[in-house]
């Protein structure tokens, strides 16, 4: 698979692209203790012009334990096999939407920071929720790699309080 980071559209070029395995690599060469990285990914073309359906962005995603090394978490808009949505109301993804969990809705235990943990648990309860009974489609939210290590999951991503 290949990232691109720009906005293109239809007209994209190869040469704006890159393998994940070294966005990955990069990311995991950054001086950091943990690295967290939230993606929402999409089709950047203009509607009608896109080869998806109106409200839907292509995206397919997998990490192995090998590649994310031991500081590397993602939260990804939805599985490899589904499509991660547009909100409307929001102009931008539901997912990037429900991270607003950020702000404190998603600190289950109240101790004033939302742990990656927290913030996964909560986007995905809401955008699986909001894209059943919204959009009528699947889309869950997945956490890269699937066996994140608990420490990981502990890494604080805000302050609630």
């Amino acid at each position: 698979m290949f990232t691109k980071f720009s906005s293109g559209g239809a007209r994209w070029r190869a040469s704006k692209l890159l393998p994940v395995k070294q966005v990955y690599e990069a990311l995991g060469k950054l001086p950091a203790k943990q690295v967290v990285v939230m993606l929402d990914s999409c089709f950047s073309g203009a509607r009608g012009r896109s080869v998806s359906a109106a409200g839907t962005r292509p995206r397919a995603l997998s990490m192995r334990e090998s590649e994310a090394g031991d500081k590397l978490v993602v939260l990804a808009a939805s599985t490899g096999v589904q499509m991660s949505s547009d909100l409307d109301k929001a102009k931008h993804g539901l997912f990037t939407y429900y991270l607003k969990g950020m702000r404190g809705e998603a600190d289950a235990d109240a101790d004033g920071v939302v742990s990656v943990g927290e913030l996964y648990a909560y986007s995905r309860a809401q955008v699986e929720r909001e894209a059943l009974r919204g959009l009528n489609r699947d889309q869950t939210p997945a956490l890269l790699p699937a066996a994140a290590a608990e420490e990981r999951l502990k890494t604080p991503v805000a302050r609630s309080k």
